[in-house]
């Protein structure tokens, strides 16, 4: 299940919202969603908070998301904080990377937490 929020302003995300199941078993609803967000939007922030079961393939979803936004010139975010099941998932399936998986991109890895310390973690 997803809910996008279609905000045109500017300087402001467009966010898309899943509940539910983040799993193989959802896959093909959520690349479409996901697509689609990414061709409407040059920022988009996915909100999980209500995600009930994520697997190893959400997660690659949401990488394979961030890495086709980045290749159109859109950024993908993740709302903040992720609940506890995300987080160990992202954990145990060492995601977390010192740099970007992105080839010309210089910023930090997504599933890490920022070096900036203004920004928010992905696990507070």
């Amino acid at each position: 299940m997803k809910e996008v929020d279609h905000k045109k302003e500017c300087n402001d995300p467009k966010f898309v919202r899943f509940s539910g199941a983040f799993t193989f078993a959802a896959a093909e609803e959520i690349l479409h969603t996901l697509r689609a967000a990414i061709s409407d939007s040059a920022r988009l922030c996915l909100d999980l908070s209500a995600v009930s079961e994520i697997d190893l393939a959400g997660l690659q979803l949401i990488c394979a998301a961030h890495r086709s936004a980045h290749e159109v010139g859109a950024s993908l975010e993740i709302s903040t904080p992720l609940p506890d099941h995300i987080v160990t998932l992202i954990h145990q399936s060492g995601f977390p990377r010192q740099s970007s998986c992105l080839p010309d991109c210089n910023s930090f890895c997504m599933w890490n937490a920022p070096a900036d310390a203004n920004q928010e973690s992905l696990y507070e």
